[in-house]
């Protein structure tokens, strides 16, 4: 159950920190930051870097109970 709970604290962390990164001209290297088509709309997403936040985001929940 805990996972489940980190997963909106991780697409939420990987969406802002991906955008940013994007912005700024990188590609993040092995974080792999890629344009991610979804309807009309194009937003920049990288699934290492969601991986890794939401493991973290799943450490620092199961801690917490």
């Amino acid at each position: 159950m805990v996972l489940v709970r980190a997963l909106l604290p991780g697409f939420i962390r990987t969406f802002l920190l991906a955008g940013i990164l994007a912005a700024a001209g990188t590609r993040g290297g092995v974080l792999a930051i890629q344009q991610a088509p979804l309807l009309d709309y194009h937003f920049f997403w990288s699934w290492p870097l969601f991986l890794l936040i939401t493991a973290l985001s799943w450490v620092l929940m199961a801690m917490m109970d």
